[in-house]
């Protein structure tokens, strides 16, 4: 015998339904900018700027703790993959297991590896840290160490061309930090002209391409006090500009 389903059950499906059709129909039309603050350990924000539209989730963040807030409210919300690849183009490697509390600046790395909300983590160097080798050494030595002693995910490599293929990689969370192109802290770098800055980026666009790379999000940190302070504007204006 057929049972009736009951009509308040009826109405909440259909409304359940509405809005996940709502949310595709809004996902498809792209997703806007959105900019947050961190105090404290707390994320602050999102201020939401409709007039930017991305085929990806883009936030922009000004502390890099706030990604590994980002990362974990986004994930415990359903909104991104479940333990995504995390690719970080950084100079900076932070994570050290001897470094309390977990959650800072310098750390962030190692508390999303101990809370295993990420699947594979590859921090990529700049070109520019081949003029500091024992930067690079000791940071590499972090790595193995972070790898091969407490089993950590986390991979360094010194050029984005040597990341693994997307289909290896799976669904991807990217992370640009400013410093990657313009650092006034160590290791330093300041690049000559606005074009150099652009030819990387282009040339960053260009190896997600080639390898097929799916970035469901974008984090773009803009570490106050270290990319200069003339350059900084115009490294998020090519990134947004690039990921459009």
């Amino acid at each position: 015998m057929n049972k009736k389903i009951p009509l308040i059950l009826v109405i909440f499906i259909l409304v359940i339904s509405g809005d996940a059709l709502a949310r595709r129909m809004k996902e498809a039309r792209g997703f806007p900018l959105l900019v947050y603050s961190v105090e404290g350990k707390e994320l602050k924000g999102p201020d939401i700027f409709e007039t930017y539209k991305f085929p990806m989730r883009v936030a922009i963040i000004d502390y890099p703790v706030g990604v590994a807030l980002w990362i974990k409210e986004k994930l415990h919300g359903g909104l991104i993959s479940r333990h995504p690849t995390l690719v970080v183009l950084s100079p900076y490697l932070d994570c050290n297991p001897e470094v309390l509390p977990k959650l800072q600046a310098s750390n962030w790395l190692y508390y999303l590896c101990d809370n295993e909300l990420i699947q594979e983590i590859f921090v990529v160097f700049p070109a520019y840290t081949e003029n500091y080798p024992a930067w690079r050494s000791s940071l590499q030595t972090t790595a193995r160490e972070m790898r091969e002693d407490y089993g950590y995910p986390i991979t360094l490599l010194y050029a984005l061309e040597a990341l693994p293929p997307g289909k290896e990689l799976g669904p991807v969370v990217l992370v640009i930090d400013l410093a990657f192109f313009s650092n006034s802290k160590l290791p330093s770098y300041r690049p000559q002209t606005a074009e150099d800055i652009a030819w990387q980026i282009s040339k960053i666009m260009g190896v997600l391409r080639h390898k097929s790379v799916a970035v469901e999000a974008l984090i773009i940190v803009e570490s106050p006090d270290y990319p200069y302070d003339d350059q900084a504007e115009f490294i998020v204006e090519q990134l947004l500009e690039g990921f459009r």
